[in-house]
């Protein structure tokens, strides 16, 4: 019962080279894939905050626009337009306190 044979080995070896060069391969090429992924959309959520058991902010972007959601499970959801998006603004929230 000898389960770990050369030819067997030598199969494990080829599949994991293989794995590890698609990685590397997408790895290198992630800002580009992401593109294409993702496409020319217009509309992307930018964060979202949860104010508590029901209610929920969102900041979303739209056509250079940051939009300010605020909703709740049982409510209306309020819509307000902050502008264009400023110089300063960042991707999502790292500077933010």
């Amino acid at each position: 019962m000898d389960h770990l044979t050369p030819d067997r080995l030598l199969i494990v070896g080829l599949f994991l080279a293989v794995l590890l060069g698609l990685w590397a391969a997408v790895q290198r090429n992630r800002t580009g894939l992401a593109r294409r992924i993702t496409g020319d959309r217009r509309l992307r959520m930018v964060e979202t905050l949860t104010l508590g058991p029901e209610g929920r902010a969102l900041l979303l972007e739209a056509e250079g626009r940051s939009i300010l959601v605020l909703g709740g499970r049982r409510g209306t959801p309020c819509v307000l337009d902050l502008g264009p998006r400023g110089k300063g603004d960042t991707d999502g929230a790292e500077g933010a306190e």
